[in-house]
Parts: structure tokens; sequence; C-alpha cells
């Protein structure tokens, strides 16, 4: 799944960890932001299995926000994946879905210069996810207790302190910048003690 070419080690990792996290979100019904960690997953590291991925979270982001946007960019993705894979794979469920979204996209009206529009990216809210396999780990920001893990939060741009705590473990801290409209995946596996 993620043999390939032209990514660094680094960019690797980054993209196996916004995938990680981006399932987490979406296995927590929070769509819009798995979209936006599916996005900079498959932009690091595009794979078949990305565009998979970020159309199944667009497609169930549009009951919620009804934007057309985001409608045609599950559609272009389920037909990326769809050019990416001749046979096999998850065809079947990535055509299923891809017909479900033209028939509510055959029923909307057209407005002028959306037949041309460029599918918008999801929503740029600067966001903090960080997973942890330790068991009972809590998710710490700039001293305050947010969570336990996965935490998925949108935060202010800047410097923070992130650290997770888990019963029978180290913490682990790490210190991170946060770019406007950006998101930051961490997946910290504190040392047990």
């Amino acid at each position: 799944v993620w043999a390939g070419t032209g990514e660094s080690a680094q960019q690797l990792q980054q993209a196996k960890t916004l995938f990680r996290v981006g399932a987490q979100a979406f296995g927590l019904g929070q769509y819009e932001a798995a979209i936006q960690a599916f996005e900079e997953a498959a932009r690091l590291a595009p794979r078949p299995g990305m565009f998979f991925s970020l159309a199944q979270a667009q497609r169930r982001q549009y009951p919620i926000d009804h934007n057309p946007k985001t409608l045609q960019a599950g559609m272009a993705n389920y037909r990326r994946y769809l050019a990416q894979v001749p046979k096999g794979g998850r065809r079947t469920e990535a055509a299923e879905a891809l017909a479900e979204l033209e028939l509510i996209a055959s029923r909307l009206p057209i407005e002028q210069g959306d037949a041309d529009a460029r599918p918008a990216a999801a929503s740029r809210r600067t966001r903090l996810m960080v997973s942890s396999p330790a068991p009972g780990a809590e998710v710490w920001v700039d001293g305050e207790r947010l969570s336990g893990a996965p935490l998925i939060t949108e935060l202010a741009p800047g410097k923070h302190g992130v650290r997770v705590s888990a019963p029978g473990h180290f913490d682990e801290e790490r210190q991170i910048v946060a770019a406007e409209g950006g998101i930051v995946a961490l997946d910290l596996s504190p040392r047990e003690k």
C-alpha cells in the first residue's frame, strides 16, 4: 500500500501519521477533519487508497454541509481511485459510491460557473490531531488536559506544547508550530516504565 517513489522517508512517515489520524477522525464522525488529514496525506504520498479514503470522507460530509463542491470532490476522488486501480481492490465499492453521488449531483441545479468550478479543499481550519496506542492515554496541550487519545481539535496558529501521558508510561512531549489553516498530526507512543 505504501510502496512508491518520489517521497522522502520523512514525507512517507508524515503521510502515514496523517492517514492514521484521518481514519480516527472518520471513525469519530469528524469528516471535515478526516478530509483535511487525507488531503494532506495524499499530497505527501499520493496512493489509490488515499483517494478512496478521501472520497469516502467527502461522501459522508456532503449530507452534513450540502456543499456541491464536497460532492464534486468526492466524485473526482472516486474516479481517481478507479483510474489507478484497474481491477480488484475496492473497485466495486468505489463504483457504487460514485454512481450514488452522480445520481445526487444530477438532481442538483447547476449554478452559473459551477460546471467548471474546481472542487474545494476541506475547510482550512488550524487543527491538531494526536493519537497514541498507549491504553488510557490523555492529551495535554499547553498544560491543559483536553481529552483522551485520539484528540482532534482546532487550535490557534503558533507554538504549542503537546504532552501525552498514560498510566505506567513515561510522558511523551513535543513542541509544535501550527501554521494558519494547517494540520499537525502526531502519533505519540510513550515508553513503558
